[in-house]
């Protein structure tokens, strides 16, 4: 009886492993705990490539930790989607990485991978930090550039630049991703960079201070994709051919080599302020940033663009309610300007407080929590819950609780309620009094006096 009954155990056991998310780790020199800060300086470019497919339910973590990550801006790292079910291509990457389950993510051709889907971006950020600390990186230097032709085509040119003592062989694999893709993840979210081909996946071979030169025309139309130039961006990884692993990757869009322009700091959202502050910076390749201009307009409180400034923050004032959108370009030495503004869309509310009542107790006799009959006060004999309503045209952030003055509870969602109030008294008056505050920081309040007995 005790072996069966083990048995049984141990099947259970194996029942329940087989119904667990894939979410397993794989480290290549052991794990890389406590490494989740930003490396302050990269040997390089780290580059991730995620094996995933639409369908996977364990895929979508993963692919929001990686664009939560790239997004941060905090990491020198570029990584592309590999949706094995929808492109062939893909497909037989996952298969060339040595792919063991959706979804697995290989860091610099698998110097360092995470199998398994994680909310979480430790495990990912480890990952990165770990291959931006390698010291077996060969100095490489990767450049792309990307041009938007006519009837869909792409001008895709990479240059490849070996600096060291001996001959340079290689591969570099230059792939064609949708920033957000026409693939969603099995949650119904947008991948992103997900690879559609390659321009380049070819071998190469450098010479010292040599830089190798490729220029090719892709065209969207006979690869039977229909894309658009604002959503397309290519990234290049050189790939050493002695290890396999990434020695530089690099990412363009049309768009790259014209300057770059970022806001820092602004409103967004709603708020409850008429006077705000927006502060931005530029990049370009060739312009220092101290030399670029920059030139700013808030829609609609403007008409018309300012005036070029070297100035990076402007102030309004008195700004009457309603939606704005803040709009901010470069302009280098050439006179070539950001064909993408940096935008931030805001709203200004000083408005109306939200209404609130409390619905429980009010003036009645309450026994343990139920209502008997109505009262020209309220009288609690035993536990009540403290209930409200409340409402607001932007939305309610939050409703707090409180009797006699103490926070009892803080609620963010109807219906708003706090559970049980329990205190013995004996025939003893209270106050509770509700504050229910909007998405802008408005708020009101509700309050009613109660004799509690026992």
């Amino acid at each position: 009886m005790m072996r069966k009954g083990m048995m049984r155990l141990l099947a259970l056991t194996i029942f329940i492993v087989m119904l667990t998310p894939l979410s397993v780790n794989f480290w290549r020199d052991g794990e890389a705990q406590g490494l989740e800060n930003p490396t302050k300086e990269f040997t390089h470019t780290v580059f991730g490539e995620l094996g995933t497919a639409t369908w996977c339910p364990h895929c979508p973590p993963a692919s929001a930790a990686l664009y939560d990550i790239y997004s941060s801006g905090e990491y020198n790292f570029l990584y592309v989607s590999l949706v094995a079910d929808k492109n062939p291509k893909a497909g037989l990457r996952c298969g060339e990485l040595g792919l063991e389950g959706y979804p697995q993510t290989f860091f610099d051709g698998g110097y360092n991978n995470v199998l398994g889907g994680y909310s979480s971006t430790t495990p990912y950020i480890n990952a990165i930090n770990e291959c931006g600390s390698r010291t077996d990186v060969y100095d490489v230097e990767v450049e792309p550039h990307l041009r938007w032709k006519e009837a869909e085509q792409l001008w895709v040119n990479v240059s490849i630049t070996y600096h060291g003592s001996y001959t340079y062989t290689g591969r570099v694999r230059v792939y064609v991703t949708e920033i957000v893709s026409r693939w969603s993840d099995d949650a119904g979210r947008p991948y992103h960079f997900a690879m559609l081909d390659y321009a380049f996946n070819e071998d190469i071979s450098i010479s010292d201070d040599e830089t190798v030169n490729l220029t090719t025309i892709w065209d969207g139309d006979s690869e039977g994709y229909d894309i658009t130039p604002e959503n397309i961006m290519i990234i290049a990884a050189v790939f050493d051919s002695h290890t396999d692993y990434v020695d530089d990757a690099a990412a363009a869009t049309v768009f790259s080599d014209f300057p770059d322009t970022t806001i820092i700091s602004g409103p967004e959202g709603i708020v409850n302020e008429n006077t705000v502050t927006f502060t931005w910076t530029g990049s370009d390749k060739n312009t220092p940033t101290e030399e670029l201009q920059y030139s700013y307009k808030l829609e609609p409180h403007d008409t018309e663009w300012s005036n070029w400034t070297y100035n990076t923050t402007v102030t309004y004032y008195d700004l009457s309610e309603g939606e704005y959108t803040f709009m901010v370009k470069a302009r280098n030495l050439k006179g070539e300007e950001d064909p993408i503004p940096a935008t931030r869309s805001f709203a200004v509310n000083q408005g109306i407080p939200p209404e609130v009542h409390i619905t429980k107790p009010v003036k009645a006799i309450y026994i343990n929590n139920n209502k008997i009959l109505p009262f020209v006060a309220a009288i609690i004999i035993g536990d009540v819950d403290l209930e409200a309503e409340a409402s607001d045209e932007n939305g309610i952030e939050k409703v707090d609780f409180y009797v006699d003055g103490v926070l009892r509870h803080t609620d963010y969602y109807p219906p708003y309620r706090c559970t049980t109030w329990h205190e013995f008294s004996l025939f003893k008056r209270h106050t509770i009094r509700v504050v229910a505050y909007d998405a802008v920081d408005n708020h009101a309040e509700s309050e009613i006096k109660v004799w509690k007995i026992f």
